[in-house]
């Protein structure tokens, strides 16, 4: 009797065991050939974004954390906006993944570990990453510059020209800001009116905000500004606020020899913080799945510019498709890690080359490279 109640319970306890062996081999980290199986890092990543030149960014990247999240449960990401040097206040607590513009840092051997040797990306993109030959960071996405004209002061297919006076105020042919003087140079018919007629106040100095408050009170006929202000154009014209107007690329030619000026970039940086094995192999999930196709594939929608080649832009995008195919033909990006020192003095020499030719400027071009 004894034997056979033994026998009973034995019989139970296996039934109850075989019952439980699935939940017990998720929660049991050795697998029945006796390996060590990973259960996956759970915890909060904390990303930096330091940039200030596209206001698409931020919801796409929220768009690929999110899809992140879903693909890893038990892994959350933080994300905060900080300033340039945020990641030098002594004693900081560094965030496992920074996103920065050009300009931002300027001691990445400090901050940032170096990535290894990759070929995913367009090479130029990618250089402007590099430095003293170490890659510290990695593309992500890149911007480019645009036209907007002023379809009853510029009508399409005619001249650009001085549209005079109206109403007593002063109407002037053409604003640029900044770095969007480079582009300027390789539109010939921009650079003739520059140099013919007066410009208006802090044409090439000014910010992109004042040059593009000077279109939108229809001031001048045409702003060469970037793809951002032209989404936030069309969402103007959109809401009844704008007037008819036009978006082209004058300066991007077909099979030119002349490299397609960009300094408008977003780069990921992983960086040297005390992290486990665990957390760090996730940080560089989420690095890898900001480059992914899928992310790159939904860049255009948020008016941004992808930085990997290969990847299909909607036909409803055509301005940033035609932006893209430049790109991988001839690209010229600033050295991030040197931008910040050198961009005073490019853009001066930028507007010089406007008023009074532009051979040198490739020069200086090739410098901040």
């Amino acid at each position: 009797m004894k034997k056979r109640l033994i026998t009973i319970v034995c019989l139970a306890v296996t039934c109850v065991l075989i019952w439980l062996a699935p939940m017990l081999a998720n929660g049991y980290p050795v697998e029945r050939e006796g390996l060590i199986r990973s259960k996956g890092w759970e915890g909060t990543l904390r990303v930096w974004v330091c940039q200030g030149w596209s206001g698409g960014f931020n919801g796409w990247l929220n768009s690929t954390i999110a899809a992140f999240e879903k693909a890893h449960k038990g892994v959350r990401v933080r994300v905060q906006q900080v300033q340039p040097g945020a990641w030098n206040v002594p004693n900081v607590v560094l965030p496992d993944i920074i996103l920065f513009a050009p300009g931002s840092m300027d001691n990445p051997q400090d901050i940032l570990k170096p990535f290894g040797k990759t070929n995913e990306f367009i090479e130029e993109a990618m250089r402007s990453g590099r430095w003293m030959g170490e890659q510290y960071a990695l593309p992500v996405a890149l911007g480019g510059y645009i036209v907007l004209a002023n379809e009853s002061l510029y009508p399409e297919g005619r001249a650009l020209a001085d549209p005079g006076t109206y109403k007593k105020a002063k109407r002037y042919a053409l604003a640029a800001s900044g770095a969007g003087l480079v582009p300027l140079l390789a539109w010939d018919e921009g650079t003739a009116a520059a140099r013919a007629w007066t410009m208006p106040d802090g044409f090439g100095l000014g910010t992109t905000d004042q040059m593009y408050a000077k279109f939108t009170q229809g001031n001048v006929a045409a702003l060469v500004t970037t793809l951002d202000y032209a989404r936030k154009f069309a969402a103007r014209e959109a809401a009844g606020k704008g007037f008819v107007y036009r978006a082209e690329t004058p300066f991007i030619m077909e099979e030119s020899e002349t490299p397609q000026f960009c300094d408008m970039i977003i780069h990921v940086g992983r960086t040297k913080n005390s992290a486990d094995s665990g957390r760090s192999a996730a940080a560089d999930q989420l690095t890898f799945a900001l480059y992914s196709q899928e992310s790159q594939s939904k860049l255009a929608s948020y008016g941004l510019v992808p930085s990997t080649p290969s990847v299909a832009i909607p036909q409803n995008y055509p301005l940033i498709g035609k932006i893209y195919q430049a790109y991988q033909t001839g690209l010229a990006v600033p050295n991030s890690f040197g931008w910040g020192e050198n961009r005073e003095a490019f853009v001066n020499e930028a507007l010089y080359a406007v008023k009074n030719g532009g051979g040198a400027i490739y020069d200086t071009i090739e410098r901040v490279r």
